[in-house]
């Protein structure tokens, strides 16, 4: 089998997302990581983390003995230890996901398969549940479920036979969208529900099965769009909001650096301002740097998520062209609003020092 580091997800992404607020590098001794742990069962704990870790980083990626094996493990330990639980959803993830080959054994669909008679998305779905006020578990399980639904018509009929998991997932990714892990995976779930992976061996595109086909449409309806559409727009606005931060406090800093400095100024002081202005500026543009290839790979999985949903169905595309409407409307008032507010604020500061000046002027005479 091939080994955990010689081989990425299949998703596009390492097989440790970049995006997780867990660092699976950080080791597993620390206090934090168990604290939700009760004293009695921490030496059992420890005695499942140090192997899975150790597994999880350098391991292979295991088959359907070591999946039911984690499977058997996940139920049992769920809802004793956080930690234990993001471990075994990484393993479980990474076996699902990885394309083994054309002739491997077992193959990428005998996993997936063999997930859903285990009873693993029932599973995964009730630990997302469990879990519910964390992001990075929303995020592990979102992950998982992805991963099973890869390229696999059958895991997308599973997860869409029960229409309360849908619902359910949808309000879990809600709940955390502004979270980069969950609007990373979540997208990439809604992607997985609504189309068969691409094949690069091919050149005709996969055929879209009615199971995708009643996923776009059971999306579409639990309010998918309204939650992709919101993740893409709230991404936009950030970088767009630090960006016209940045440049505003540079074209001031520019303009300050022309100004003539005015005679009995101390130079020191002066310097000083300058130099605590452009250490302001490193800092914001900094920021931005960081802050802007993030926002632009959510911004990819969000518009991949929105192309899938509404590609070949007429209603689901229909109802795209309605929710980004809205999603336009709204902005234009938002702006409208707050340019109403900034006029009036800046007339009330131009007539109260005005002010000073009537007094003045009255008292002369």
């Amino acid at each position: 089998r091939p080994s955990a580091m010689s081989v990425s997800s299949g998703l596009g992404t390492p097989s440790i997302s970049t995006f997780s607020h867990h660092d699976w590098r950080s080791g597993f001794d620390s206090a934090d990581a168990l604290a939700d742990v009760p004293p009695t069962r921490m030496d059992e704990v420890r005695s499942l983390l140090d192997p899975l870790g150790a597994e999880l980083l350098h391991g292979d990626v295991g088959g359907l003995a070591e999946l039911r094996a984690w499977l058997d493990m996940l139920r049992h330990m769920a809802g004793v230890s956080k930690e234990l639980t993001l471990t075994l959803c990484g393993l479980i993830s990474r076996c699902m996901a990885i394309d083994r080959g054309k002739y491997a054994a077992p193959t990428q669909q005998d996993l997936q398969q063999s997930f859903v008679r285990m009873g693993g998305v029932k599973l995964i779905v009730h630990i997302m549940l469990l879990g519910l006020s964390d992001a990075a578990t929303v995020a592990t399980c979102a992950r998982v479920l992805s991963a099973a639904c890869q390229g696999s018509p059958l895991v997308a009929e599973a997860v869409q036979a029960e229409r309360s998991n849908v619902r359910l997932l949808l309000r879990a990714v809600e709940r955390h969208a502004m979270d980069l892990g969950v609007a990373e995976w979540g997208c990439s779930l809604v992607g997985q529900l609504c189309a068969p992976g691409a094949d690069m061996g091919t050149s005709a595109a996969a055929i879209r099965t009615k199971a995708h086909r009643d996923n776009q449409q059971q999306l579409a309806g639990a309010g998918a769009l309204d939650l992709l559409a919101e993740i893409l727009g709230s991404s936009l606005e950030k970088v767009q909001r630090l960006s016209r931060q940045a440049e505003d406090l540079q074209s001031k800093t520019l303009m300050a650096g022309k100004q003539v400095s005015k005679k009995g100024t101390n130079k020191t002081e002066e310097k000083a301002a300058r130099a605590k202005t452009v250490e302001g500026l490193r800092k914001i543009w900094q920021e931005y740097s960081q802050i802007e290839p993030l926002a632009a790979h959510i911004q990819d999985c969000s518009m991949q998520a929105l192309t899938l949903i509404a590609t070949g169905n007429a209603e689901t595309t229909r109802m795209l062209a309605g929710v980004l409407w809205c999603w336009h409307s709204n902005r234009e008032k938002k702006a409208a609003s707050i340019q109403d507010r900034t006029r009036v604020s800046s007339r009330h500061t131009s007539a109260k020092s005005r002010q000073p000046q009537q007094q003045q002027q009255q008292q002369q005479q």
